[in-house]
C-alpha cells in the first residue's frame, strides 16, 4: 500500500498490517480543541493520540491510543508518518506545493502544477465533489467536465436568446403582441367530461383505425 498525498492519506505499518492516515477537518479540529495548538509528536502520548485520530477515517475505533503505545514501534518513524499525513491534508507537503519567487523576492508557496492537481482543480470547478473524484477513472473525469461544458453552452445560448427577445419588447417602437398568442393555454389531451367507458371505446377504435385487422388469414 502507498501514500496518495493528493487524498491527504500515508500508509502505517501497526499492529502487524499496513493501514492508512488521514486527517480531515473533524480530526484537526478534534485535536485542536484537545491541544490548544501545543500538540508534541516528539512526545510519545500525545503522538499515540494523535495518530489514533488520524486512524479513525479508514478504521474507526480499531486503534486506541494504549494499543499503539503497546506496539513499541520507534517515535522517530511513527512522528514522521504523522507529520507526512498532517502535511498531506493541509496541503503544504513537498510533494504538493513548491516554492516560486514572488515579485518581492521572497519565495511563495503554490500548489504544484501536476496532471492529478491540474485535474482535481478541473472537476471541483465544474462541481464534482471531492470524495467522487478519487473514484472516478480519468476517462469518466474528462467526460463529466465536457457534459459540463456542453450543458454551460445550452446555457449561454439560453441567455443570449432571452436576452434578444428582452430587447426587443422593450423597443418603443414595437407593439406587442397579445399575451395569449404568445402562450396560448395547452389543448387538453381527453375530451371533457369523457367516462371510463367513453375513453375505453375511443381508445379502441383508434387502435383498430391504426391497425386494421387483416382482411384475409396468412397463407401457411
Amino acid at each position: 500500500m502507498w501514500d496518495s498525498p493528493h487524498e491527504g492519506i500515508a500508509v502505517v505499518y501497526l499492529l502487524g498490517k499496513e493501514m492508512r492516515i488521514r486527517f480531515d477537518w473533524a480530526a484537526f479540529s478534534r485535536i485542536e480543541f484537545h491541544y490548544q495548538g501545543k500538540e508534541d509528536l516528539n512526545n510519545p502520548v500525545h503522538l499515540s493520540e494523535i495518530l489514533s485520530q488520524g486512524l479513525e477515517t479508514f478504521h474507526p475505533g480499531e486503534v486506541a491510543a494504549k494499543q499503539v503505545m503497546s506496539a513499541r514501534l520507534p517515535v522517530v518513524y511513527l512522528a514522521n508518518r504523522v507529520r507526512d499525513a498532517f502535511e498531506y491534508g493541509l496541503g503544504t507537503h513537498p510533494r504538493l506545493v513548491e516554492k516560486v519567487p514572488e515579485s518581492d523576492g521572497l519565495p511563495h508557496e503554490t500548489p504544484k502544477n501536476n496532471r492529478i492537481s491540474e485535474a482535481y482543480r478541473v472537476a471541483l470547478k465544474v462541481g464534482i465533489d471531492p470524495e467522487m473524484f478519487w473514484r472516478l477513472t480519468p476517462y469518466q473525469t474528462s467526460m463529466k467536465v465536457l457534459a459540463f461544458n456542453e450543458a454551460h453552452k445550452e446555457e449561454v445560448k439560453h441567455d443570449l436568446w432571452r436576452a434578444w427577445h428582452t430587447g426587443i419588447f422593450s423597443r418603443e417602437d414595437y407593439k406587442l403582441p397579445k399575451y395569449e398568442t404568445l402562450f396560448p393555454p395547452p389543448k387538453p389531451k381527453l375530451p371533457p367530461n369523457e367516462t371510463a367507458r367513453e375513453r375505453g371505446l375511443r381508445l379502441k377504435a383508434e387502435l383498430l383505425a391504426a391497425f386494421p385487422p387483416r382482411s384475409q388469414p396468412l397463407s401457411s
